[in-house]
């Protein structure tokens, strides 16, 4: 997805995270602590391209996430939808690329 309005001043319900400087793929610029925890990371989990089945499947644990996510927000203006609409909007969204994070 494209978005050309992500440095807007006006309010949204959600927030884009950008990185914008080179990034030293070597990891040199890293600290030794920081640089074992990405490499611990990197051997312990894996991010695969999803399929409407894997979707439907994760659904249930995927709305607990965003119910977290929201949790930690405490905004009172903003209200997680439903389980429904939450399964409905992430299927109709998967004529995007879906990617998920396994540990």
């Amino acid at each position: 997805m494209y978005t050309s309005d992500f440095d807007s001043p006006s309010f949204y319900s959600y927030w884009y995270v950008i990185k914008d400087d080179k990034e030293d793929l070597s990891l040199r610029s890293y600290p030794s602590k920081i640089r074992s925890e990405i490499r611990r990371g990197l051997r312990n989990c894996s991010v695969d391209l999803l399929n409407v089945t894997q979707i439907k499947s994760l659904a249930e644990d995927l709305y607990q996430v965003y119910k977290n996510a929201f949790r930690r927000y405490r905004n009172p203006y903003i209200k997680p939808v439903s389980f429904e609409i939450f399964k409905e909007n992430m299927l109709n969204l998967y004529t995007n690329l879906m990617y998920g994070k396994f540990l």
